[in-house]
């Protein structure tokens, strides 16, 4: 019997495909492959933050640096939407 990748795997994957750009997308694309329970597998900040980076990676762009700002600005995207300016 073959099994296909765990939760886990299928995440690290996807980050390092260039598929997803963020952390929601890698959770959207999940859900549609049939996998349960995303949020529970996919918790904590140190998970988060590592897909987040292999996200930019694949996509050529610099890391994010640590900071207040930064974190506003990587939860906005995570949800979808855009910080107001000013």
């Amino acid at each position: 019997m073959s099994t296909g990748p765990t939760i886990l795997e299928r995440a690290y994957e996807l980050a390092r495909s260039g598929e997803c750009s963020t952390l929601q997308m890698i959770k959207r694309r999940l859900k549609a492959e049939g996998f349960i329970a995303i949020d529970a597998h996919l918790y904590g900040r140190t998970l988060q933050d590592e897909l987040r980076r292999l996200c930019h990676a694949a996509l050529g762009l610099p890391p994010k640096s640590p900071g207040r700002k930064a974190g506003r600005a990587r939860a906005a995207a995570d949800a979808g939407r855009e910080l107001p300016k000013g």
